[in-house]
């Protein structure tokens, strides 16, 4: 399904002077409603969903959050970024709250207090997961894996980092972190491990495989991850792959699509048993597509004229925001 504005068609020259748009999708049903955006959006915003309103927040300092209601449509402005750089690590949707972290500290939005909460803690790498309900992050350090909590912006140190890892792509970072059944688990590159609370240690838990053709198969990029059931999946932006470890079968697959070349945010949505990402397809055009966990299969969504700038998820309904500054398109 396509979205496209009322003025000019999808893929026309002129569209990076069309407003930016939300659309609601019904998954269930694929009916979308779509809503003009009347205020000026950030390209990259951090967002987060509470008490029936998206929120959308600059990373910069003294730009104002952008609020939408879902329940009417209507836009307000919030209270504005205390501290902000163009270079944060994201951390989006947490319980009510927008995060984000750069050289000045950590901050986040308490959306239905429409109020920041600052730490001094700098550059937190985010790990994609969560445990406990909480945020999955590397400390500043870089040695110890920590959760943050959104309401004080404090941090709590959980496990070594597995510096032992295989390194890939140029880097040794963990890729791929979260927790299912209040256990840990990570991946990197090619092997999927869990952590020993008792031994302290990250014990290898299972090899990569797909059926991909991919002579150079590797999970290299850190994924937002989601636990569904006894899996912990997410997917990575390029090349583009959806990822899933079974803690219980104590397998490690991936899986993706020819037609995607890359996804646009490192953000991703479960509902329903898929995971909804937002992507480029190899022509160039903008998408919203859900890969069922199960299978592997694709479901072509929405595409939309813009680069999406937002998804988030509420009541069973996808939001998407479509965002048209003229440097895109």
């Amino acid at each position: 399904m396509a979205l496209c504005s009322g003025v000019l068609g999808c893929g026309d020259d002129d569209d990076a002077s069309l407003p930016s748009l939300v659309a609601v999708i019904d998954p269930a049903t694929g009916a979308v409603e779509s809503f003009d955006v009347p205020v000026e959006l950030a390209v990259s915003p951090v967002t987060g969903v509470a008490g029936g309103t998206l929120a959308l927040c600059s990373p910069l300092e003294g730009e104002p959050c952008r609020r939408f209601e879902l329940a009417t449509g209507a836009w307000s402005s919030g209270a504005s970024n205390p501290a902000g750089t163009a270079e944060v690590a994201r951390f989006d949707s947490l319980d009510g709250f927008a995060c984000m972290s750069g050289p000045e500290g950590t901050r986040c939005y308490d959306i239905a207090s429409d109020a920041w909460v600052v730490s001094p803690e700098p550059s937190l790498a985010l790990a994609g997961g969560t445990f406990e309900g909480r945020p999955l992050v590397w400390t500043a350090g870089g040695d110890w894996l920590a959760t943050l909590e959104p309401s004080t912006a404090e941090l709590r140190e959980i496990s070594l980092r597995p510096n032992d890892f295989e390194q890939c792509g140029g880097t040794g970072d963990v890729s791929m972190v979260g927790s299912v059944d209040g256990a840990l688990f990570a991946a990197q590159c090619t092997k999927a491990h869990r952590w020993s609370t008792t031994a302290e240690t990250w014990d290898e838990l299972a090899e990569l495989t797909s059926e991909l053709e991919d002579a150079e198969l590797t999970i290299s990029a850190t994924l937002q991850t989601h636990e569904v059931g006894a899996k912990l999946c997410g997917h990575q932006p390029k090349p583009f792959r959806v990822a899933c470890i079974d803690t219980q079968a104590e397998t490690f697959t991936a899986f993706g699509s020819p037609n995607v070349d890359d996804a646009q945010l490192d953000r991703s949505v479960i509902l329903g048993g898929k995971l909804y990402v937002a992507v480029t397809y190899v022509d160039r055009t903008n998408h919203v597509v859900g890969f069922d966990l199960e299978t592997g299969d694709l479901d072509d969504v929405l595409e939309v004229d813009g680069r999406i700038a937002a998804l988030e998820e509420a009541d069973g309904q996808l939001y998407v925001v479509s965002v048209l500054p003229p440097s895109f398109n």
